[in-house]
């Protein structure tokens, strides 16, 4: 019996390395994504990452990928099961014992977790080296040797377990509940007509558009796991509800209907199987043009110079203007200062507090605030413009006056934060995105999560007046053009202010509040350049995934297509038709998911690019950069499906 069952298993070798290959795919994606934080967040802070930090990180971006991969692991393991069965059926005709068919199962399924974990592992392993030598090769100056830790491996065993066990144990339950006859013929066989649903169409343009709603709302701001998670219920509704419809409609059109039925008939039989997987791989082609596509064009170019518009911005104090007048003769520089306190928020970042008359005479623009209201001035890139604004979106933001220390924190729970010395008493009254000073960003702490763009507030004159008095930390914003003698010029600033000027409490290194153009920059386009290459190996990797799944179908279509063209064959039906027919049903998929993925995509991409709040020029760069992402997907897509196709029937046509 034991040799049988391996017999058995050795005719659907190509069906089980499939499954493998499939769970090596999405273990990769998993530990690859993990690896990929953790060296970010080493970057970021030096060590290597902790496992409560990486769950954290992980779970903001990639938490609804990781429920697709479920929902993916699933199908594929019906699919096999339904390979499987008449096998597993014919073991037990020959009277196998219940224990040996367990063991043989379990034996079977074991094979399956360990290629695709050991696999995955291997494959991811080898995407986190290539970036992070490239992370190394550029962050030479500042981190030397960038280490991920163990953290990724222990986080993808947990992924992957549950992974796993989530698609075994739905597997197992629907077997024992519903019975195996029922898993067989789920989808290909309900028994159940295809009606038009009016209700399902409107619900699912309801929540697709909830999902672009949401994009500009706090949900979006923060995060994409909401818009992400409305965007794939709506799509699942609107794409089955439509589908359904249309075919509903072909079926009264006599002329069109018989002109069609040669390839669409298996999607009358079997609807719900062909749609699932198209949902869900629709899904995956939106994720990678909203996920992954728009921050490639929030980071390119890498080098944005216009973000950093002084040489060098240094907080100081009043007491230091007699260095600065000496500074100036002795180099020739211009320097530009500006009366400012520092301003702690909530969320983890210290901000510059400047009077509303400053801000006139800086700017030429005038605005009317109250004493207990502030206006804020949002120093952002690209990037990050349309982000969460101060003390995460509140109208009243937590603030403190003075500069951040640790006596200002509560630090006797778990967690850090922000005890009762902030206040809630200013209001935003107003604000606006404009570069001032620079897009500075503070660093992250391990106790504390910073990584806050350090933005301008603006205060009435009476009120900054009144609260000045008492403000701990910088009071002199000092910016600064240095024309010649630049690396003479920062060494002296540095080495006067490690003396004279306040230490930034959100910098991981002690340094002082100093920003050097140069240094900004050379961080600036690290970071960007991380991003870019880690978005476009997520691109990559989700679109091996789509095309995996595309191809895993189509191959799992096989048989029903092959004795449908022996029986078109058999009526006599030219060799140009049966090869249209079968390249028609190998593509119908295909076509679904490019033209409801992308057409989603574009539409959530034009919603953020609106809302950023650009310029017409970068507006009009990113809606060509969206359209030539997206025919780049569909170009590669459909190549490598045409190509599947054409092999398809070239095989069938051998074996016919």
């Amino acid at each position: 019996m034991k040799a049988l069952f391996f017999k058995l298993l050795k005719t659907r070798s190509k069906d089980y390395l499939l499954v493998i290959l499939s769970g090596i795919f999405i273990i990769s994606l998993v530990f690859f994504t993990a690896g990929v934080e953790s060296c970010m967040i080493f970057v970021s802070t030096g060590e290597t990452a902790g496992m409560t930090a990486l769950i954290m990180e992980s779970e903001k971006a990639f938490l609804l990928s990781y429920v697709l991969l479920v929902a993916l692991m699933i199908l594929t393991l019906l699919s096999y099961i339904r390979k499987r069965v008449y096998d597993y059926s014919m073991l037990e005709v020959l009277g196998i014992q219940k224990k040996h068919k367990y063991m043989f199962v379990g034996f079977e399924y074991l094979g399956i977790i360990l290629g695709s974990v050991v696999g995955g592992v291997l494959v991811g392993v080898l995407e986190v080296e290539i970036i992070r030598r490239i992370l190394e090769h550029k962050f030479t100056d500042d981190s030397g040797n960038i280490f991920y830790g163990w953290s990724p491996f222990l986080f993808t065993l947990i992924i992957s377990l549950l992974i796993f066990g989530l698609g075994f144990m739905i597997c197992d339950q629907m077997i024992s509940c519903l019975g195996i006859d029922y898993v067989i013929s789920m989808g290909k066989k309900s028994g159940k007509k295809i009606q038009r649903s009016l209700s399902l169409i409107v619900s699912g343009v309801v929540i697709m558009g909830l999902a672009l709603v949401s994009i500009v709302t706090y949900w979006g701001k923060i995060g994409s796991i909401i818009p992400f998670a409305l965007a794939a219920g709506g799509l699942f509704l609107f794409m089955i509800s439509v589908s359904a419809n249309y075919l509903h409609m072909l079926r009264k059109r006599e002329q069109k209907y018989l002109k069609k039925i040669l390839w669409l008939d298996s999607w009358y039989d079997q609807f719900f199987y062909h749609m699932n997987v198209t949902c869900i791989v629709a899904v995956f082609v939106f994720v990678m043009l909203f996920g992954f596509g728009l921050p490639i064009m929030d980071n390119v170019p890498v080098v944005q110079p216009e973000i950093f518009p002084y040489d060098l911005v240094w907080y100081a104090n009043e007491q230091d203007m007699e260095f600065l007048n000496k500074l100036e003769e002795a180099y020739e520089i211009k320097v530009e200062t500006k009366p400012c306190i520092r301003v702690v928020s909530g969320d983890y970042g210290e901000h510059m507090g400047i009077p509303e008359s400053v801000y006139e005479d800086w700017t030429g623009k005038k605005i009317d605030i109250r004493d207990k209201e502030i206006y804020v001035i949002y120093q952002r890139d690209r990037e990050t413009m349309g982000t969460i604004g101060l003390d995460y979106g509140k109208s009243k933001p937590r603030i403190y006056i003075g500069s951040a220390d640790w006596d200002i924190w509560n630090t006797s729970g778990p967690k850090v934060l922000p005890s009762n010395q902030f206040t809630r008493k200013y209001k935003i009254a107003g604000e606006e995105q404009r570069i001032l000073t620079g897009d500075f960003e503070s660093r992250a702490l391990g106790e504390l999560k910073g990584k806050v763009n350090e933005e301008i507030l603006v205060f009435s004159d009476t009120e900054f007046a009144n609260i000045k008095r008492n403000a701990r930390g910088a009071n002199l914003a000092v910016m600064m053009e240095i024309p010649k003698h630049y690396n003479q010029v920062v060494k002296e600033v540095y080495n006067y202010a490690k003396v004279h000027s306040q230490v930034n409490f959100f910098d991981w290194q002690n340094g002082n509040l100093i920003y050097e153009k140069q240094q900004s920059m050379m961080e600036s386009r690290q970071e960007k350049l991380f991003t870019v290459v880690s978005m476009i190996v997520n691109v990559i990797t989700m679109l091996m995934c789509v095309i995996f799944i595309l191809f895993e179908k189509a191959q799992s279509d096989y048989s029903e297509m092959e004795w449908k063209y022996r029986f078109y064959k058999n009526c006599g039906m030219s060799s140009e038709k049966r090869r249209k027919s079968v390249c028609k049903e190998v593509l119908i998929s295909e076509r679904l998911v490019l033209l409801y993925g992308i057409s989603l995509g574009m539409l959530a991409i034009v919603t953020k690019i609106l809302f950023k709040g650009m310029s017409p020029r970068w507006n009009i760069i990113y809606l060509v950069g969206a359209v030539s992402f997206s025919a780049l997907i569909a170009l590669i897509v459909c190549i490598v499906m045409r190509i599947t196709a054409w092999r398809i029937f070239r095989k069938i046509e051998r074996n016919s």
